[in-house]
This record gives C-alpha cells, structure tokens and sequence, in this order.
C-alpha cells in the first residue's frame, strides 16, 4: 500500500508520503483493494484522535489526489496508472476558515533581536556571526516571501548584485517554476557579514547551509520565540512580508505574484487578507452638487373603510349566535352594507358578513373582545 504513492516535487511528496503513513498507521496497512472500504471510516478514527478539521481536511484531499492518479484514467486525469478500477474518496470535512495572523513591527524587531542570543548553532559559522544568520533569514524571507526550501537551497550564485535580484530555482521552488525576485541593499550588507571569505559570490555553495536536523531548526527558532515571548514561525514572516507588499500599495495581482500564489483564492484566503477600511475611506461617490435630486411625494394612504356599527340594547336577550344573526337581519335590512358590527353590552364585537352567491345568502359572524 505504502509503495503506491504518487509524487511530484519534494514538498508534495513529503506531504503525500505523512498522509499515506497515517493511512497506514490507523488501518494497519492495508491493500489498495481494502482501502475501497476505508473511505469515511478514515474521516472518523481521526477526529476520535482529535485531529484539527483542517489538517483531516488536508489529508482527505492529499490521499483524493494520490489514488485519483493510480485510479482509472479519465477525460480530465488521462495520466492516471490504471491500477485500480474506481479510486476510493475521502470526504473532507468542512471547517471554519480562521482570520490568518497579524504581526506588527514591533513584534518583528522583537523576534529579530532575540536572535542575538542564538550563538549554538550553525555550527559551521563562528559564534559572534550566528545570531546574523538568523537575522539574515528573517530579512530575506521578509523581503521575497518565500518558504523555507527556498531559504535553505539559495545559493550564493543565485544573488546578482548588479541588477539586484534573486534566482528562486525551480528544484527549490514549491511549483518547480524558476522565479527572478527583486531584493534590497540591506539584504546585500547581511549577507556580506554571514559569507565566509573562501566563498565567492558565483559559488554553488548554499547561503543558508544547514548540515543539522530539523529537529534543532525548529528548537532554535522556538527558542527565539520563547525569548520574545511571540509565536511567529518562518511562514509568518512569509505572511508579513505580503503585509508590507500591501502598506506598500501592492494591488491584489501584485500581491498575488509576491506571494507566489498560483490562485488567487489562495493569497486573499489563506495569507493576507487586504483591509478595506482605509480604501472605503477614500472613496467619493459621485453625488451630484448642482442639481439635488427630490423623491417624489408618496401618495397619502386611504383611511380604512368603516363598518357601520348597532348596539344592541341591554333589554334584548338572546341564547345563541344565530338568533343575534336572525334579529339583526330583520333589524338592518336598510342598510347597504354588507358588513355590520355589532356591539354587545358585555363588550362583545360581532361582526355580520353577509355574503351572496348566486340567489342563495350565506351568512358568517365572527367575533373578538375589545
């Protein structure tokens, strides 16, 4: 089961491979014949484990797109390897999509300057030029907003300082596309202090070598974090950096392309959602200053037609709604209203309804208290 994956690029197949293990982990290995039966059941054994929505969202999509392309061929998927006769499908649940964090500068230059107690690691570098390593990582990302494949895979080769920009290959890229990114001054100085002196700018050699785990990636960063006393991740940075694409008056398409987003759902969703307030502000409706426009009067309302109105004198007695209807028939035949109310001394309103079909008359009463 575990040797049917299908993989593009290294990232996509580091995420297809986790999901195909936790496929594998919760039902014990099973054949691909067997996972037919697996479909919903997967859903429900992770959210037992209490699993968020959105990553079971995300291996639902990730295993759908895995046996889509070993499943039968089809007019939108003709290179699907035939190797099962229908694919299985992962319901993904659905979920509440949640705001995407915010960061201020100050919050910026907090984790920038906790960096400065970073002397461990890399271990290549010599201790007063550690924390720089890290700060450098921070302003570069900030500066092109690209993922962390990208920063470790770099290579000094790749900066040209002349038309100051930066090759992101496509090996190192996420969408294997070979990307030119313009970067700043402040970035050329940082890099100065973190190459070493046997290292040309046209060498091979990476500018973020890092020959360590990610284990110890992931506990400098977080120990930064906790001297801060902020959680802002690698790809928070990301996410800030569109931030300022947008205080610098990027449009939406502009942000689209400093993010590197292929769909645009995916940098208004998912990363930098821009704030219209400020953009509401400004705008001027066109309202017209000469000719002022006056709505037409509304018509007056007509006064509700009323009924006449018989009271009925105390001395009258009566057991029963149709006498009331037999007296007042003989009583207010001179009158041309078909309708009648009728007061009763207990405070009784009876309203007569007289009704003609044809040559027979039907008569209705109906009553209220007042």
């Amino acid at each position: 089961m575990s040797s049917c994956t299908y993989l593009t690029n290294s990232a996509t197949a580091k995420s297809y491979r986790i999901s195909i293990n936790k496929l594998v982990k919760l039902f014990d290995d099973p054949t691909i014949d067997e996972v037919n039966l697996y479909g919903s059941e997967f859903v429900r054994r992770l959210i037992a484990t209490n699993s968020k929505l959105s990553t079971i969202n995300k291996h639902c999509r990730e295993l759908n797109a895995i046996f889509m392309k070993i499943g039968p061929p089809c007019p939108k998927n003709r290179d699907a390897q035939n190797l099962l006769k229908y694919y299985p499908y992962f319901a993904p649940p659905e979920f509440e999509l949640k705001d995407p964090p915010e960061f201020s500068d100050e919050e910026f230059q907090l984790l920038f300057n906790a960096f400065n107690n970073e002397t461990e690691y890399p271990r290549y570098l010599p201790h007063e030029k550690r924390p720089i390593f890290w700060q450098t990582i921070m302003i570069f990302v900030s500066i092109l907003a690209v993922r962390r494949e990208a920063v470790l895979g770099i290579e000094w080769r790749d900066i040209n300082k002349k038309e100051m920009y930066a090759k992101i290959r496509s090996e190192i890229d996420k969408k294997e596309k070979t990307r030119f990114k313009p970067i700043q001054p402040i970035l050329i100085e940082y890099l100065e202090h973190i190459r070493p002196s046997h290292i040309n700018w046209n060498s091979h050699n990476k500018i973020f070598e890092w020959s360590h785990c990610d284990t110890i990636w992931y506990k400098c960063w977080r120990r930064a974090e906790d001297s801060a006393g902020i959680k802002m991740g690698l790809h928070d940075i990301k996410r800030f950096s569109g931030e300022l694409a947008l205080r610098a008056g990027a449009d939406v398409l502009l942000l689209q392309a400093h993010m590197d987003h292929s769909n645009i759902k995916t940098t208004l969703n998912h990363y930098c959602r821009p704030k219209t307030q400020n953009m509401v502000n400004k705008i001027v409706v066109p309202i017209p200053k000469n000719e002022t426009v006056t709505p037409p009067p509304l018509p007056p309302e007509p006064e509700p037609e009323k009924l006449p109105e018989v009271r009925i004198a105390p001395a009258f007695q009566f057991h029963s709604k149709s006498e009331i209807i037999q007296f007042y028939l003989n009583e207010t035949n001179r009158l041309e209203k078909s309708d009648i109310i009728v007061r009763t001394p207990g405070g009784t309103v009876l309203t007569i309804l007289k009704l003609e079909e044809e040559e027979n008359e039907n008569i209705m009463l109906q009553d209220r208290i007042e």
